[in-house]
């Protein structure tokens, strides 16, 4: 979740969540959630990095969550490592920079970490060779990663929908 300012009240709000659709019992545990400034202040200097998940942090569906902006680039002026994890694998990394700047953020490759790179990492970094071919039942988004790694792969969704059948 994402902490703003709130200078009336001199608190942090957590922002990102959709307090109208979550539960009573939930609302409570957000509402007690609130930061003092000192201890919000606190806590973004105690830290170097901030992982942020994507879905329901910084955007729900396509549209941006209130305060995102702000917030990234309050963290970015203060010397923060931002990386922003998704498990969804549709999308290459590539995809959702694209994604981040069709709603104003300006987010590189490098920043995000993906299941899909994850995946592709996870083979690189365990010495599989790229002369050995990987079979994707699953999106896109992993078959690009796989190929930016330089592996050879094939199947997909397309693939998925005949083991289905």
């Amino acid at each position: 979740h994402v902490f703003l300012e709130d200078a009336a009240n001199n608190n942090f709000h957590i922002a990102g969540a959709q307090k109208q659709q979550e539960p009573p019992r939930r609302r409570k545990a957000m509402a007690k959630a609130l930061l003092t400034a000192d201890a919000a202040r606190s806590l973004v200097g105690s830290v170097d990095a901030f992982l942020f998940d994507c879905d329901g942090v910084i955007w729900k569906g396509d549209e941006l969550i209130q305060g995102v902006p702000e917030t990234l680039e309050l963290l970015r002026k203060l010397g923060k490592k931002l990386v922003f994890v998704t498990n969804n694998s549709r999308k290459s990394r590539r995809q959702y920079s694209k994604k981040f700047k069709t709603l104003g953020l300006e987010v590189t490759e490098e920043e995000i970490f993906t299941s899909s790179f994850a995946a592709a990492m996870f083979l690189k970094l365990n010495n599989f060779s790229p002369e050995k071919k990987v079979y994707v039942v699953g999106e896109d988004g992993i078959l690009d990663e796989l190929k930016l790694a330089g592996f050879e792969c094939f199947g997909g969704p397309v693939c998925m929908s005949c083991l289905v059948s």
